[in-house]
């Protein structure tokens, strides 16, 4: 198997300060080289009484500000990036918008930021898409050519996906994990593109042109093999009992939905079933192990591609990590299970404020900290062999891009889209993002700088120097609540108070009874549960 990769990542970026792809193949319109630029026919967006034009790197800036001389019109320009502008058969995004189920077809033009058009063809489908994200009024998509296309240099494919980054103000984790995972050695990690989105004649905002995760040629190139999603259980319920996906139940909990191939035989179900039963039964034995068949778990999982999978989830902090969008295939011909493709960033370094766990640069969570997270990373750090081999990659792999990313990677990135991010931070500045915690575009990159900073520095620390940290995690009626790090021999002081309904908290208590002592050095892990005393009368 032959990974593709992408580009020489943020290095070209500022070497050569150019668009990364240069051409894209045109497959649909015929022509290549005909100029884009007539007139921008973008419509004038309002807020707050203020009028703004949003245009395409391509567009004639000065021309339409002839146009608009003597209005109070704000005209703000992208930079860098092509655009996409896409036509519904409707008219609107109205429609589609309603429910991720609803779909319509349309046409597409591609114009590369010189002006260049480089793409015109027919969408034989396009639909929203997402599950947190799709909660916003700005919407992924998903795009369904009626001809094969190669954008970009990607490969020829006929779906493409539209991520807005809804939920990402420096609009960059996204392209910064997947640079990393495609950098690390990561098969068949998804190629991307910034972009900006033009929709029936409306600026629709700064979006990630991606590879969709499926199986293909220019794709997952596992020929007849599976490809196969961790998923939520409720969500796995949905896509089995009634949109009729196939899938199984492993015997500790985990749901995993069958993405390839799209309508399994019923033995094809069993074996993929038994292989991944057969690898959580080993990893999950002392000695690494499966107690029936003899057989160690490096035989059923792929070692280097599980270390490299888990250090890029446990690097970046992603809190959904091995949660959801969690993907896995087997090759054709093979019988092991590799970890993979990358797949959906844009809650990680810090970028999460629905507990405080997540945003803490420290602590190692061997991707346990969700409430639906799975045990089976954790597990494999048990194995000696597969802890020893991820501080060895975390060292001559992951901590050269964590370097590399704090010198240059993230003002590179930034640098590019900024123009593009800015635009899309008026066009939605009223969008209810549950995680924003700062206000501008500047903090919030400042933000996300420190967090890799301070992540870096941890794991370095103990990956690499030795130190050691001790974990203090807090239950609250049997479900973590937070978790503090601090290092061996160090004093945590006292800890804070949760809240409970007609119950007064009364303290922090050891599972052997004992109660937390806020002057005791912490030598070793501590589970603390919270305790309460019924308040009478209420």
């Amino acid at each position: 198997m032959i990974m593709k990769r992408k580009r020489d990542g943020w290095q070209l970026l500022l070497l050569t300060g150019i668009m990364l792809a240069a051409a894209l193949t045109f497959v649909l319109s015929g022509e290549t080289d005909a100029k884009a630029y007539q007139d921008t026919s973008t419509e004038l967006f309002e807020n707050d009484g203020k009028k703004y034009l949003f245009l395409p790197s391509w567009a004639d800036a000065e021309a339409e500000a002839a146009r608009y001389e003597g209005e109070d019109v704000e005209i703000m320009q992208s930079k860098n990036l092509a655009s996409i502008e896409i036509e519904t058969r409707s008219g609107s995004l109205e429609y589609i918008s309603a429910d991720k189920e609803h779909d319509e077809s349309g046409k597409m033009t591609v114009t590369l930021a010189d002006g260049t058009k480089a793409c015109e063809g027919v969408i034989e489908k396009i639909r929203t898409r997402g599950n947190s994200t799709w909660s916003l009024p700005k919407k992924a998509f998903q795009i369904r050519l009626s001809e094969k296309v190669d954008l970009f240099g990607m490969g020829a494919a006929k779906t493409w996906i539209l991520l807005a980054n809804g939920f990402d103000e420096t609009g960059i984790r996204n392209t910064i994990a997947l640079e990393m995972a495609d950098q690390a050695g990561l098969m068949y990690t998804p190629e991307w593109e910034p972009v900006d989105l033009y929709c029936n004649g409306a600026y629709q905002g700064s979006y990630l042109l991606c590879e969709k995760v499926e199986t293909g040629e220019e794709r997952v190139d596992i020929g007849e093999g599976f490809l196969i999603e961790r998923e939520l259980q409720d969500r796995y319920e949905i896509a089995v009992y009634l949109e009729g996906k196939s899938g199984f139940e492993t015997k500790r909990g985990e749901y995993f939905l069958i993405e390839s191939p799209k309508e399994p035989e019923e033995w094809q179900v069993e074996w993929i079933r038994r292989l991944v039963q057969a690898a959580e039964d080993a990893i999950y034995t002392a000695d690494g192990i499966n107690p029936e068949t003899g057989k160690a778990w490096s035989e059923y999982l792929d070692q280097d591609s599980f270390v490299r999978k888990y250090l890029l989830e446990e690097v970046t902090k992603n809190y959904d990590g091995g949660v959801t969008s969690a993907f896995f295939y087997v090759p054709e011909g093979e019988a092991r299970l590799y970890a993979g493709p990358a797949w959906d960033y844009d809650m990680i370094f810090g970028n999460s404020i629905l507990d405080e766990i997540n945003s803490n640069p420290q602590g190692i969570t061997e991707l346990t900290d969700h409430i639906h997270g799975s045990d089976a990373f954790s597990a494999l750090m048990e194995q000696e062999d597969f802890r020893q081999a991820v501080f060895d990659c975390f060292e001559e792999v992951y901590l050269p891009l964590l370097e590399a990313l704090l010198a240059e990677g993230i003002d590179a990135h930034a640098a590019w889209t900024e123009c593009s991010v800015r635009m899309d931070h008026v066009r939605w500045r009223e969008m209810d993002n549950r995680y924003q915690y700062y206000e501008s575009y500047e903090d919030n990159l400042r933000y996300l700088k420190y967090f890799v900073e301070k992540r870096t520095e941890f794991l370095k620390e103990v990956w690499k120097d030795g130190e050691v940290y001790r974990t203090v995690t807090l239950s609250v009626e049997g479900y973590g609540w937070r978790k503090f790090y601090v290092k061996d021999g160090g004093l945590l002081g006292d800890l804070p108070a949760p809240f409970l309904n007609d119950h007064l908290f009364i303290g922090w208590y050891r599972s052997d009874g004992k109660k937390y002592d806020p002057y005791r050095p912490i030598y070793e892990d501590m589970e603390l549960e919270a305790e309460w005393q019924e308040v009478k009368g209420t």
